[in-house]
């Protein structure tokens, strides 16, 4: 058990592949210490391939230490339409939860 059950991480800024690093290193911090790590994501984020891909990844690590990731963000925003074009979004919420930010 980690020493907090759910915390919340709202992303800003670009999430591609220029700056996937330092979200990548964000994320972990996040996960570190808590076992329920939810992911905001604002309607007019700059998002690309990149950051469905280290999502995804984050995903099966949250998953195999025990614990869950969920992405909230408008269905509206720039995320949602690039994981309904990509035909990610039914995998997407197969794999972690949506809801609306």
């Amino acid at each position: 058990m980690k020493d907090i059950s759910e915390q919340t991480l709202r992303l800003q800024g670009p999430l591609t592949i220029r700056t996937i690093a330092d979200v990548h290193r964000e994320l972990l911090s996040a996960m570190k210490g808590c076992d329920d790590l939810e992911v905001v994501v604002p309607g007019d984020a700059d998002v690309d391939v990149s950051f469905i891909q280290l999502l995804l990844s984050m995903h099966t690590h949250a998953r195999s230490t025990g614990g869950h990731l969920k992405l909230s963000t408008p269905e509206d925003s720039r995320l949602h339409e690039l994981l309904d074009r990509g035909g990610f979004l039914g995998a997407s919420r197969a794999l972690f939860p949506m809801r609306a930010a």
